[in-house]
């Protein structure tokens, strides 16, 4: 019998599209921050991936949407451990904060750069 993850209460284990749905979110949205210099947008990225590794699953924005809409219609992937993709949330959110407060202190080309290895990751 194949084994199946809840969406928000299976810590230890995760669908394996949901993680890359993430980063293609997350990766997108940094390149339109970059593009368009709108830096604001980085923090709040940086925001979203500290709230989904602190509070769940469940307040993670692309998490919910790929569990509520993407996943119904697809089913469910192969499961993985859910370690790795966290780790990945933590540098992405230390990366994007990093870049938000160097925009903020006027220092672009630093944002830009960090918020633009975001997007290429």
């Amino acid at each position: 019998m194949k084994r199946r993850a809840h969406a928000y209460r299976d810590l230890d284990v995760i669908d394996s599209r949901a993680p890359r749905f993430n980063q293609a979110t997350i990766g997108l949205l940094s390149v339109l921050a970059v593009a368009t210099g709108w830096w604001w947008l980085l923090g709040i990225l940086a925001a979203q991936l500290v709230v989904g590794l602190t509070l769940g699953r469940r307040f993670c924005l692309a998490c919910v949407v790929y569990f509520e809409l993407v996943q119904p219609r697809f089913g469910e992937g192969p499961l993985e451990d859910s370690r790795p993709p966290r780790f990945a949330n933590l540098v992405g959110a230390v990366f994007l904060g990093a870049a938000t407060v160097s925009y903020a202190v006027g220092v672009e080309t630093l944002g830009a750069v960090l918020g633009g290895l975001v997007a290429a990751l």
